[in-house]
């Protein structure tokens, strides 16, 4: 029997923290996951925060509203700024708030939603992250959780717990075989290709693109208007020399590319002091100035199955998934490439909802009220690396190197160790560097993760001297890494200093 303690704890919420909006759900009382309805019956909250000149900030459709008359104190996109740090807005006081903070704030409003609709208190949260995230972004996402008010916090996959929601999160019955998730949302592009057998789901490969999603359609959209705008009128028009028109025209093109699922041509109005303008927009336009942003998501799902290794014939289903993949264009082009029908589901919430599934599973308990626990379904799902992981050292010619430790679609959780040689006589000290890339990259465009440094070696000439370095990957997709030398018995662990390079000190194989 479960304590009292214990039962709390076993109560469960999901957030997906989009870059347009923030769906959450829980485990309801029949068993199945379902979004938060706020108090205004939206099951979303728009992901925007509106500072007023005091200080206050004001969360979702009131930040919105307040920000069309002052665009410059009203924050949107902070979800593709995660892991960096940019500060987004500082106050007259000196506060400055970054990425991971603004995404606190959201979580936090969450929380509040998800607590007053249950009547539960809500300690752990799972919460979604595109799939090509860093180690870094998601540490981010990790801490303004926690800051939010959670003690423990676990990640998912965006594709991957919408598949989990399609399969799992409904009482038809789905069949076994390969799907193809891909989730296009607001300012990110992820795919997976999963392969479900009974109970068990795995995800083979997974791909993204960290800067494709919904408001890149916007603003290629807005870029045309504003260049026709132009011929037009002679007027230019810029974000930094008109912000409450460029705001509004974010506004009415973010409107327009949804009302073109319906009709093949609207009218965009550009209102500024000297000129009034309706520019004419229509489908074949919108086919026109998307065409290279469609040919990126193709690319991913291309990517995908060669990295899966079959062919799109082995693929029973493909789903779109994120408010992104439901424009016209974009379904037109998923639906060319795939030579079938597109599946059907619950588009916008599949996400958070596959995540509280998650949830569900990994505890293996939930509560879903004050008296009732439900045991888990016995559902297995198992994720994998989105990147190579490794280190920068020299090959034999004395190059420096990206070699790989943890390759990419790699399940998670994993574990390797690797050997490497000092590259020269007489050394005492040694600096790891954790890149991540992929498998023959030029070292200097990867991405540094972080480095760490294996001190107080014993000096040695005339042998090699091995240094063992071991790869730990949680199921998070977090990394842990440690440096030992097997004969002296000096160690170190990772202790990320992000943006931080070492120089290389040792040797590996030239991949």
């Amino acid at each position: 029997m479960l304590t009292g303690e214990q039962v709390r704890s076993q109560s469960l919420m999901s957030i997906d923290y989009g870059t347009h909006a923030t769906k959450i759900a829980f485990i309801g009382k029949s068993g199945r996951a379902q979004p938060v309805t706020h108090d205004d019956g939206r099951t979303s909250i728009p992901t925007a925060i509106y500072f007023d000149s005091k200080g206050k900030y004001y969360v979702g459709a009131e930040a919105l509203n307040m920000g069309v008359l002052d665009p410059q104190n009203l924050i949107q996109n902070a979800k593709r700024l995660m892991g960096s740090d940019k500060i987004l807005y500082a106050d007259n006081n000196g506060k400055e708030w970054h990425a991971h903070e603004i995404a606190q704030i959201c979580m936090e409003l969450a929380k509040a939603a998800t607590e007053k609709e249950t009547g539960l208190i809500h300690r752990y949260a799972v919460v979604s992250v595109p799939a090509n995230y860093t180690d870094k972004q998601k540490e981010d996402t990790i801490k303004a959780a926690k800051q939010a008010g959670f003690e423990e916090v676990d990640l998912i996959h965006e594709p991957t717990a919408a598949m989990f929601a399609y399969c799992a999160n409904t009482e038809r019955t789905v069949p076994d075989g390969i799907r193809l998730v891909c989730d296009v949302g607001g300012g990110t592009t992820d795919v997976s290709q999963v392969t479900k057998s009974g109970n068990r789901f795995e995800v083979i490969a997974t791909n993204g693109v960290s800067k494709l999603g919904g408001m890149d359609f916007t603003k290629v959209i807005v870029d045309e208007v504003i260049t026709r705008f132009e011929s037009k009128t002679g007027q230019k028009i810029s974000h930094e020399s008109h912000p409450e028109v460029y705001a509004d025209l974010w506004r009415r093109a973010e409107e327009s590319k949804f009302r073109l699922n319906r009709s093949e041509s609207v009218k965009i109005p550009v209102v500024t002091d000297d000129h009034k303008e309706l520019v004419a927009f229509s489908q074949d336009d919108m086919r026109h100035v998307c065409a290279t942003l469609l040919e990126q998501i193709i690319a991913c799902l291309k990517k995908t199955l060669d990295d899966a290794q079959i062919s799109l014939d082995d693929v029973i289903e493909l789903i779109p998934i994120g408010g992104g993949s439901q424009l016209f264009c974009v379904l037109e082009a998923l639906e060319k490439f795939y030579g079938k029908p597109l599946a059907k589901g619950d588009a916008l919430h599949c996400v958070s909802l596959g995540a509280a599934l998650k949830g569900w599973e990994s505890k293996g308990h939930v509560q879903v009220d004050e008296g009732t626990i439900l045991p888990s379904r016995g559902l297995l799902l198992r994720d994998v690396t989105a990147h190579a992981l490794g280190l920068r050292a020299l090959n034999a010619q004395g190059k420096e190197v990206f070699t790989t430790v943890l390759a990419k679609s790699v399940p998670m959780p994993s574990k390797i160790t690797k050997e490497f040689m000092l590259s020269e006589e007489g050394v005492t000290d040694a600096v790891v560097e954790i890149l991540q890339g992929e498998k023959g990259q030029d070292v200097d465009t990867c991405l540094s993760l972080g480095s760490f440094e294996l001190t107080g070696l014993e000096p040695r000439y005339g042998e090699p001297h091995r240094i063992m370095v071991e790869f730990n990957i949680d199921t998070n997709g977090l990394l842990t890494a440690t440096a030992f030398d097997p004969i002296g018995g000096q160690s170190a662990d990772l202790q990320l200093h992000y943006n931080k390079s070492g120089q290389p000190s040792l040797e590996g194989e030239n991949e």
